[in-house]
């Protein structure tokens, strides 16, 4: 006998989510975080915490809906989100709380959307039987309407007739009364009533006891897949262990162990490095930026890392986060077009951080011309190769500064450099225009940010590094600049992570070599100039370039995961800070091979490449002088 009416569970039943149910609200509480942190109050700065007090006042409004007798313990979301956004505001006033709840209420339906896949057997299933009419019924805190759209979405609306959430009714499958309410719409009795649905309480034993035909669905694979995501939700560690295990599992293996081993320590590392790309996610929706540039040479690699966490995640993320350009950068190729004129005054920004210095170091790091520099030191009776300590102290020194003849060509110098910059930045989409500009770096002060804000003081420059040395210079106004890591700025924590920095640079190398400045191009348009060096070339491609195919084979994977679970960067940041600490206490036996083949730039300061053969002890006392 074919039944009257059959009801279909939705949740666990035709919909999975690739993630615990509560991961969801988890992600709608980042997002209140991301849009509207600074009104509310310190004690829910924290999605977790914020997730905490929506569970509560659904409590809370689920025991108020009780004292109406005609109603089950039903709530809708936008009661939910109300009270949730007033709760946590330090003052609600302060919030245009309609606006923003249905905002909210968007984002999470497209989250649900983003994180639900429908059962794989569901149609199978249901197509071994047959009703007169198959209906929806969902415990659910959004509408029938909400839930059809979703089931449009995933192309299963076609399954349905039509359909109840309990949220519209006020009444629930767990009290039997949203049975006897389908029936009562559809002219049903029991008898002629199939429910099928996940769960042994409200959908098998209830419908049971109201003489209702039930069946519960559990297909053995998905149960356990979500009884998994329970545990990976309620504790990070085991859902960190499960994508390391699935990034080791599904590794490229190559015969050759130096690559074996290189890309098996990209995986390693790999949460450093997709932590600080999911904090420039982070940021660039908190700060509503217009565009976002990575830094070369360590930025094209954060670049990668940042696209392949941008690209899995949803769709509205995307809409709020722009996509990643990388500008051909350095400090050489920034500084002498930022300089207000050839001054001992303004030399001080490089002479802060280079406190002995040759005056061919000098030129090298104005990337002017040697024999020309050379010429006029020789006229001042200055040694050219000669280090110099505190230069601008000494009074040869200062006579060159002060020579007319020298400022004027050396004033010619800057004015070009600035404005070949200019127009490079330009052709590349960064324009005085702009407002709002997000940049990525590794650190460790900022300087090719402030050289490069100097130059477009109507630009807000928002800088997202990995860590953050104490700054030597003054900062631009228009900067504001941020660390993942450790920041010495703010405090001194972290700070031992700064022991062996040439470690963490050889890590996120490219081989396209330093920048040194900008030409016209016989075509047309600004080209940049670049510097390689064949030994550092040789050791990025045969040990940096697998270490970094592994942190990028491992973001791939990790970043199904982030967005689904809502991992915060916060969340990260211990792990990643870790496997940091680990690097500089015990670098692992590949990335001591590449670190003794390195040829490290330090044209800018130094004027010359440093070889790193060997790794030698920490101290922490050059740290402690930096902080204090």
């Amino acid at each position: 006998m074919i039944p009257k009416l059959r009801t279909v569970d939705i949740w666990d039943t035709v919909l999975r989510r690739r993630c615990h149910p509560d991961a969801v609200k988890l992600e709608t509480a980042r997002k209140l975080i991301l849009r509207q942190g600074r009104f509310l109050a310190p004690a829910y700065q924290d999605s977790w915490a914020l997730l905490h007090l929506r569970c509560a006042i659904e409590g809370e409004l689920a025991c108020a809906a009780t004292l109406d007798p005609l109603q089950d313990d039903e709530y809708i979301l936008r009661d939910v989100l109300t009270a949730w956004v007033i709760r946590a505001a330090a003052s609600p006033c302060m919030l245009n709380i309609s606006p923003l709840v249905e905002e909210l209420e968007n984002e999470e339906f497209r989250h649900e959307e983003f994180v639900s896949y429908v059962d794989p057997e569901i149609r199978n299933y249901l197509a071994e039987s047959s009703a007169e009419k198959t209906v929806f019924l969902s415990d659910f805190y959004m509408s029938a309407e909400k839930i059809f759209s979703l089931l449009e979405a995933k192309d299963v609306a076609g399954l349905f007739d039509g359909g109840l959430s309990s949220s519209d009714h006020k009444l629930n499958k767990r009290s039997g009364r949203l049975f006897k309410l389908v029936q009562s719409i559809y002219a049903a009795e029991s008898n002629q009533h199939l429910h099928i649905g996940d769960n042994p309480i409200s959908d098998y034993a209830v419908p049971t006891r109201l003489a209702i035909k039930a069946v519960q669905y559990a297909p053995r694979e998905e149960s356990a897949r979500s009884a998994l995501s329970k545990d990976m939700f309620l504790e990070r560690s085991v859902l960190y262990q499960a994508i390391d295990r699935e990034c080791r599992e599904s590794a490229p293996k190559s015969p050759e162990k130096r690559i074996r081993s290189a890309v098996e320590y990209g995986i390693t590392l790999a949460p450093l490095f997709i932590g600080h790309a999911q904090f420039i996610l982070e940021s660039t929706q908190r700060d509503e930026l217009d565009k976002l540039f990575f830094f070369t040479r360590e930025g094209e690699f954060f670049a990668r890392v940042y696209e392949a966490l941008r690209a899995a995640s949803s769709e509205s993320t995307r809409f709020r986060t722009p996509a990643g350009s990388v500008l051909s950068v350095s400090r050489i190729a920034t500084f002498a077009a930022s300089l207000k004129e050839f001054s001992v005054n303004e030399m001080m920004r490089l002479w802060s951080l280079y406190g002995t210095q040759s005056m061919k170091a000098l030129a090298q790091s104005l990337n002017y011309p040697l024999e020309a520099a050379a010429q006029w030191c020789s006229k001042h009776h200055l040694s050219f190769e000669e280090a110099i300590r505190n230069p601008w102290q000494q009074k040869m020194v200062q006579q060159f500064f002060a020579d007319p003849e020298i400022q004027a060509s050396l004033q010619i110098f800057i004015t070009g450099k600035r404005a070949l910059l200019l127009e490079y930045l330009k052709e590349q989409g960064l324009t005085s225009n702009d407002r709002k500009v997000g940049i990525v770096d590794i650190g460790w002060r900022g300087s090719i940010q402030d050289n490069i804000a100097l130059l477009m003081p109507d630009t807000r420059f928002s800088g997202y590094y990995l860590g953050l040395q104490k700054f030597l210079n003054k900062q631009p106004s228009n900067t504001v600049k941020t660390a993942y890591g450790p920041n010495l700025n703010t405090s001194p924590d972290h700070s031992k992570l700064f022991g062996k920095l040439s470690l963490i640079e050889m890590l996120t190398n490219s081989p396209n070599g330093s920048t040194l400045g900008y030409e016209r191009a016989l075509g047309g348009g600004i080209a940049s100039i670049h510097l390689n060096n064949a030994e550092e070339d040789q050791a990025y491609h045969d040990y940096t370039s697998h270490i970094q195919a592994g942190v990028l084979h491992a973001a791939r994977i990790w970043a199904n995961y982030i967005h689904a679970y809502a991992v915060s960067s916060v969340e990260l940041r211990t792990l990643g800070l870790s496997l940091w600490a680990q690097l500089i206490r015990k670098p692992p036996q590949i990335v001591r091979e590449a670190h003794s083949k390195l040829q490290h730039n330090e044209l800018f300061g130094l004027g010359s490449f440093v070889q790193k053969r060997k790794l030698r002890p920490f101290s922490i006392s050059g740290l402690l002088r930096i902080w204090k």
